[in-house]
């Protein structure tokens, strides 16, 4: 029998996620199995009451958040089961916490590569309702990649399991059916409930090389960036750009790495190695550097693990930071507003270089563009004090990221749509395209009761 808890001060720490979105659930529901999944469902069914699934609430879009029904928390599902290291997969439940199961998997010799920042403070579940992405997707992709399979429970309490068919061909039907594990990875909730999946798994590598490599202004270091991807003979599995104010939150993070008072813009670059950082590599990567223009001579340049993951945490502060500015201009009506575009890597300088203007020309105070410029995917972080300047940089990041549609990219590479970028998705996609996503949703929730507000008015 599951508990349906509407205690208000239960209710309080779940009102909303990492976005800021404030929420107004009636009551939460902590599944403990699948069972408990699928009565709630059903009971949800039998109510019409709306159900949003969450994990840890760290999204930032609005999706773990909901103005209505009920908040179904994944997180006590959090088992990790069969990790095969011949096969190379493993099964894990939605709730597990993502660095949790890369920790266990890294035990085994193998590595489970999506690595979103908030690997810490998210479950898989989210990750896979978010197709969540990293750092290091320039290398590995999206998490979509490592699904195998996902077990789903139907907003009607039934359960099913959708398994990715390993052929080589496949010409059945429309391509973005063929694999309708694709359907649940990335949906944000809207179309039934992951409480499974099973993940394919890489070798560990043998040795990774961080460095961070400091440059006079964004400008440059993004041409880097470009340039890097261009070349053929460094393998870079990341490159992480730091722009003025995400360094200022590095240089008072970070005393183990202090970074030139001079440096306007950083880049942050991983790649893996046999074993260790040989003397050519080191100076090829030296001689790229030079001939991009970065400051040779402050280049951090780390192997051992525990430098490497404080090189991470660094780039995790940036963020986590940026959050906490926002959370305190809450209650004002303010909050972060976020950018999510991407563009192919040849438009990237133009579209930096753009947001950087018009930013600049709204008069905003604290903002930051910084991650994941390898992927052509830079994030650009701006603070509303109040809701005045919420609406306006809503408007403002809404007509930037057109012009990222007009240069072949998207509207949201690695966050999703939420509840927070609703008019975005209509930006992308013709109409019959967004028809047609509304069609499957119909199909698989009649009612409209799963995750209401995700993708979709409600």
């Amino acid at each position: 029998m599951i508990r349906i808890v509407s205690d208000p001060d239960v209710l309080a720490s779940h009102l909303s996620d990492a976005s800021g979105l404030p929420g107004a659930p009636e009551a939460l529901v902590r599944a403990a199995s699948e069972g408990d999944v699928r009565e709630c469902l059903r009971e949800a069914t039998a109510r019409r009451t709306p159900v949003t699934p969450i994990g840890l609430q760290s999204a930032t879009t609005g999706a773990g958040t909901a103005a209505r029904g009920w908040l179904l928390s994944l997180a006590p599902l959090a088992g990790i089961h069969d990790l095969d290291v011949a096969t190379r997969t493993v099964v894990c439940d939605a709730g597990v916490v993502l660095a949790d199961l890369k920790r266990a998997v890294d035990a085994e010799g193998l590595h489970y590569p999506p690595d979103p920042t908030s690997e810490a403070e998210c479950t898989l579940g989210g990750t896979l309702a978010t197709n969540a992405t990293g750092a290091r997707t320039l290398r590995y992709g999206a998490t979509r990649d490592w699904v195998r399979e996902v077990r789903v429970v139907h907003a009607d309490g039934s359960v099913a399991d959708y398994a990715r068919r390993g052929v080589l061909k496949d010409n059945a039907g429309y391509h973005p059916f063929l694999q309708p594990v694709d359907l649940f990875v990335g949906s944000e909730g809207t179309l039934g409930v992951v409480t499974r999946a099973v993940l394919r798994l890489a070798p560990k590598p043998a040795g990774v090389v961080g460095m961070l490599a400091c440059f006079d202004d964004v400008g440059a270091a993004v041409d880097a960036a470009v340039a890097l991807r261009r070349q053929a003979s460094l393998t870079p599995r990341c490159i992480e750009l730091f722009d003025a104010w995400a360094l200022a939150v590095v240089r008072a993070e970070g005393p183990r790495f202090p970074v030139p008072e001079a440096a306007g813009a950083a880049l942050y670059l991983e790649e893996e190695t046999p074993g260790e950082l040989t003397a050519a590599r080191l100076a090829a990567w030296q001689d790229f550097l030079a001939a991009a223009g970065a400051r040779v001579d402050t280049t951090i340049v780390v192997e051992d693990a525990a430098g490497i993951a404080e090189l991470r945490r660094l780039r995790h502060a940036v963020p986590t930071r940026f959050n906490e500015l926002a959370a305190a201009r809450v209650p004002a009506g303010g909050r972060k507003v976020a950018m999510d575009w991407a563009v192919p890597i040849e438009r990237l300088p133009e579209m930096v270089r753009l947001t950087r203007e018009r930013v600049a020309a709204a008069g905003v105070g604290t903002w930051t563009i910084y991650g994941h410029v390898g992927s052509g995917h830079p994030h650009g972080n701006l603070l509303a004090v109040d809701a005045t300047e919420t609406v306006r940089w809503k408007d403002l990041t809404r007509s930037i990221t057109l012009e990222a549609v007009a240069r072949g990219g998207t509207v949201a590479a690695e966050h999703g749509i939420g509840k927070t970028k609703r008019e975005l998705l209509s930006d992308l996609h013709p109409a019959w395209v967004i028809r047609a996503m509304r069609a499957v949703k119909r199909e698989l929730d009649p009612l409209g009761l799963l995750a209401p507000g995700n993708l979709f008015d409600p």
